[in-house]
């Protein structure tokens, strides 16, 4: 094997290891994670060795790399603004009743 073929799959492996980190924080399971990270480097080592037609896997790369880094809340955040309830902190003004002490 070629110093080239293994410093580049050392470094796909490596960049995968990215979003696979993100999807364990997130919750996922280790089989889905090695599948996630299997198939991602699987489908980048094809990307970067094949000449042709096989060169369009690179955005579905791209998507598949860059999906972990989205989060839903946060894009539905953003479109629809923060929808918080307000609270109100206005100093009330003590109720009358018996003065204290009198």
């Amino acid at each position: 094997m070629s110093p080239y073929l293994l410093g580049l799959a050392g470094l796909l492996a490596v960049l995968m290891l990215l979003p696979t980190r993100r999807l364990f924080v997130a919750g996922w399971d280790r089989p889905a994670l090695t599948t996630y990270f299997v198939a991602m480097w699987g489908l980048a080592m094809l990307a970067a060795l094949a000449e042709g037609p096989l060169r369009y896997l690179v955005p579905v790369l791209l998507v598949g790399y860059l999906a972990p880094f989205i989060t839903f809340r946060a894009g539905v955040v953003r479109v629809f603004g923060a929808r918080r309830p307000v609270r109100n902190v206005t100093p009330q003004k003590p109720e009358d009743g018996p003065a204290v002490g009198g």
